[in-house]
């Protein structure tokens, strides 16, 4: 069976497309969201606005740009948000190009990411948000009421089902917990619930992902060896923590630090 054309927001059919840029330095405000593009982020890639169906290959060429004339990309790769959401596919793609460029995707003060947008979130490999940013679930709808219910329920059901699934797949795919699914899932798609950044950080929205978590610290035991990876995870840093940076010659010497490490 073919399934039916989906997106999260009232709002989706919209053929306004996303504000998709790189920038370094102080940017200007775009498409009128006032506060959402902080200027001390750099560099950085901007979506801003409705999610529509060709925003993914901008996304891959402005990618491209930051990758080919900043040589300080590489370094901090970020993307940031504020999207109310839109076309589900085209998040889902863009998601996927995030998580193969280990990018993190973050929210800024006053920043909004809601249905698709949610998506693209997802895929970041640090996922990070300000307290006061506005994160909006809500369950998948059709976009057509008229196709998706002109076979019946059963076919709907199906239809949904399959939706449903895939969402169930990315998420997987994105190593977030069932969590998050199960409550857009609750949430009934003419609502949207607003969720806190601690609530977004209990259902693993938020966060660094486990792979690449784990890839970072098999590359530095593989660079710098067992021994020194355990002394700084496990001694160093927590006594910078309860010192602060201006102790690091203290914690260095009071915490034993082997002598083969730098």
């Amino acid at each position: 069976m073919k399934m039916l054309a989906i997106a999260f927001l009232l709002n989706c059919t919209s053929t306004l497309a996303a504000d998709v840029v790189f920038m370094r330095g102080s940017p200007e405000r775009l498409s009128g969201h006032v506060g959402a593009i902080p200027d001390n982020w750099l560099p950085r890639i901007v979506i801003d606005g409705p999610i529509s169906p060709g925003d993914d290959k901008r996304f891959a060429a402005v990618l491209s740009e930051a990758r080919g004339k900043n040589t300080d990309w590489e370094r901090y790769r970020t993307l940031l948000l504020n999207s109310e959401g839109g076309d589900v596919a085209t998040a889902m793609s863009i998601g996927r190009l995030v998580r193969q460029a280990q990018i993190v995707t973050a929210l800024h003060e006053r920043s909004v990411c809601a249905s698709a947008c949610i998506l693209i979130l997802s895929g970041g490999v640090w996922r990070y948000a300000r307290d006061e940013t506005r994160l909006g679930l809500h369950r998948p709808y059709f976009v057509d009421p008229q196709q998706a219910t002109s076979q019946g329920y059963q076919s709907f059901q199906q239809a949904y089902d399959n939706v449903i699934e895939a969402h169930r797949r990315y998420f997987a795919e994105m190593k977030i917990g069932a969590g998050l699914l199960e409550k857009m899932i609750q949430i009934p798609s003419n609502q949207i619930q607003w969720i806190s950044v601690a609530e977004g950080s209990r259902l693993n929205l938020l966060g660094e992902d486990a792979a690449y978590a784990e890839w970072k610290r098999a590359k530095r035991i593989a660079t710098e060896g067992a021994a020194c990876v355990d002394w700084e995870d496990n001694r160093y840093w927590p006594c910078l923590t309860k010192f602060g940076f201006e102790a690091s010659s203290r914690c260095a010497a009071t915490t034993y630090k082997p002598p083969q490490c730098k």
